[in-house]
């Protein structure tokens, strides 16, 4: 089976920066900065537990898990 006719799809127009674009370059980045990617996305889930977690816990208590879950009428 050829590959490259399942992985290359047929695009009728290319940007520039999509030809310019320096595959091994990115990749000896990524490889020396991949760790980054983790903290960015770990740090967003706890900004966002933060900002959520509050009000679901007021709803529990005070509504109680019905209320929480589906939609009040």
């Amino acid at each position: 089976m050829d590959y490259m006719e399942v992985t290359c799809p047929n695009y009728s127009y290319v940007f520039n920066f999509e030809e310019k674009f320096m595959h091994q370059d990115t990749r000896a980045w990524m490889l020396k900065h991949w760790t980054s990617a983790f903290y960015y996305c770990a740090s967003f889930s706890i900004i966002g537990f933060t900002r959520t977690a509050t009000e679901f816990i007021h709803v529990l208590r005070n509504h109680g898990l019905y209320y929480s879950v589906c939609i009040p009428r």
